[in-house]
């Protein structure tokens, strides 16, 4: 049996053209699938697991870039991986942690000043990391925490 260990948050999808709201429900397992909920209608249904993670995912975000939904997440399997939401498919996925990744984010000042698609992983190994998502290559690392 999946045990949750996080609900995460909700997240809104907002098509102007058809003036609609779609709102969404992600939920971490203990094992390593997440789940997407669709929870604008009176039953949630689900619409879409994403599985690649050997092991418990830790973090999760969402943001849309050039009109694209993307989720990206951090896994005790040491890895970062980004999912393209439209698609259902892995698009990218960062082996550079050497210990959990705790936490997993895209950065919208990167995205919104210099147009770079960039997520920032924090993990067990005491580094921060900055991910160029869109081509594939570690930007920056940062050494400096003596504890995990």
């Amino acid at each position: 049996m999946l045990r949750f260990i996080c609900f995460v948050f909700h997240l809104i999808k907002i098509k102007i053209t058809n003036f609609y709201l779609l709102f969404f429900i992600i939920l971490l397992t203990q094992a390593t699938t997440y789940f997407v909920f669709d929870t604008y209608r009176s039953s949630s249904k689900l619409i879409n697991t994403f599985t690649a993670h050997t092991n418990s995912v830790n973090s999760i975000d969402y943001s849309t870039f050039d009109d694209c939904q993307f989720i990206c997440s951090g896994s005790s399997d040491k890895t970062v991986r980004v999912w393209d939401v439209d698609n259902n498919k892995q698009a990218q996925s960062f082996n550079g942690h050497s210990d959990i990744v705790y936490c997993a984010k895209f950065s919208l000042y990167h995205y919104h000043n210099h147009h770079q698609n960039v997520i920032c992983s924090s993990s067990a190994d005491k580094t921060i990391r900055f991910w160029d998502f869109k081509h594939n290559n570690q930007l920056q690392i940062f050494n400096g925490h003596t504890l995990a």
